[in-house]
């Protein structure tokens, strides 16, 4: 391809990803001024808002861009268009996959910058600061051969950002909407996890892993999704860091790979399977259940169907991801109490699910409502459009609340302090 037809790429890929971007810059932005703000006028933890950014930020980031990746194409029904057009589909690709993690580098780039700036500003001008805050930062230092916490943790989100793109988009490219798209997606992460976890349990459920073992463990988290940040942290003051680049590539490339080759082909069977289904559909008796006897119950009724299977199966990813944490970390002869394991690892487990079912429904199930035929159909329809978004946001959020604010709500209280839980 010439340098115009990459151009031309790289600007329709900037004209998808620049409110993605806009979205999570807003986030990395209130952060930090929560931040600034929640700790005034004690010493400042302006390392806070940059752990939150790595976090919580980048994983949900990600999710948010590799569901475009693999699905945007196919539910925005531009494919067809794209096959028949003068491009080859893996420069395509290529583009999607560098332009989606310069989304997620910019989001790291601006954090970083910031909380360098704040710890400046905070030695210039004498402000109070934590020094544990800061301490946190420069630990970064010692994970890899950098010389300081900056272009470490650069360093750290890209890969992890990466690996969370590809992990998510590969399984599930060209899939015919967002939510397929994102559960898919969310169902490899947890399940490689999950698989991880429960055979370092078995291993060394008698007794602590040895440093050799531990190595072993870091290597086989480096391939999985986002694991690269688990095995640095693992390996630290241990010997093998340097050698972390080949397990990571060893999965990663293949993926890419995958993803690069696969994009846009639909193939021969699948449209084959839809012509000969066609017929036997038309001739199928149709059957439907009784109207609703209002638009508001109808509408209630359609988008807690849409939405209920994900936030199901995030559930149950939750409560296996918390289970597993639980078993491993008290097999491994941890002094904390049980309850505040559980009452930690239910928390981590809800809140992060929970963010990406959420990210699942609301970048899925509302948007594809404004594919152009479906959206001609609601217009067509006796049923106010403010109306359909409140209930599809307000349905949605409410089982959201009910399915994982709940758990968070009640493993919250276990992990307050007791002077706390005291006050009226």
């Amino acid at each position: 391809m010439n340098g115009a037809i990459w151009r031309s790429l790289l600007w329709k890929e900037w004209r998808e990803h620049r409110w993605k971007l806009a979205a999570l810059v807003v986030v990395v932005l209130g952060l930090h001024a929560w931040v600034l703000d929640a700790t005034r006028p004690g010493p400042a933890h302006y390392a806070n808002a940059f752990w939150a950014t790595l976090f919580i930020v980048v994983p949900i980031g990600s999710a948010f861009v590799a569901i475009g990746l693999a699905a945007g194409e196919q539910s925005q029904r531009t494919a067809s268009f794209m096959r028949s057009s003068p491009v080859d589909l893996r420069g395509l690709a290529i583009v999607k996959l560098l332009v989606g993690g310069a989304t997620i580098a910019a989001i790291i780039m601006l954090a970083a910058v910031l909380t360098r700036a704040l710890v400046a500003a905070a030695d210039a001008y004498s402000w109070q600061s934590d020094a544990s805050s800061l301490e946190s930062l420069d630990s970064l230092r010692h994970l890899y051969e950098t010389g300081g916490w900056f272009l470490t943790a650069l360093l750290i989100g890209v890969s992890v950002s990466i690996s969370l793109i590809l992990w998510m988009a590969a399984p599930a490219v060209n899939s015919k909407s967002e939510v397929r798209a994102g559960a898919i997606g969310l169902i490899v992460v947890v399940a490689c996890w999950t698989l991880l976890a429960w055979g370092v349990y078995f291993v060394n459920r008698d007794a602590a892993p040895s440093s050799d073992q531990r190595v072993v463990i870091a290597h086989l988290a480096a391939m999985m999704p986002g694991g690269i940040w688990v095995a640095l942290i693992s390996l630290d003051g241990l010997a093998g860091q340097s050698y972390l680049l080949f397990p990571y590539l060893a999965t990663h490339v293949p993926l890419a790979c995958w993803y690069i080759t696969h994009f846009g082909h639909t193939g021969d069977r699948e449209r084959s399977r839809l012509s000969d289904a066609a017929p036997l559909v038309a001739a199928a008796p149709v059957w439907l259940g009784p109207a609703r006897r209002s638009p508001l119950t109808a509408l209630l009724w359609k988008h807690t169907r849409e939405c209920a299977p994900i936030v199901l199966a995030g559930a149950i990813g939750a409560l296996g991801l918390a289970v597993t944490t639980i078993c491993v970390q008290y097999s491994q002869g941890s002094t904390i109490d049980l309850m505040d394991i559980t009452s930690e690892s239910v928390l981590v487990a809800f809140i992060t699910l929970g963010c990406c079912a959420g990210l699942v429904c609301g970048a899925g199930v509302l948007t594809s409502e404004l594919e152009p035929r479906l959206f001609t159909f609601w217009r067509t329809r006796p049923i106010p459009i403010d109306l359909w978004f409140a209930i599809a946001f307000l349905g949605g959020l409410a089982l959201l609340v009910g399915v994982f604010g709940v758990p968070v709500a009640v493993a919250y209280q276990f992990t307050m302090p007791e002077d706390r839980q005291n006050e009226p």
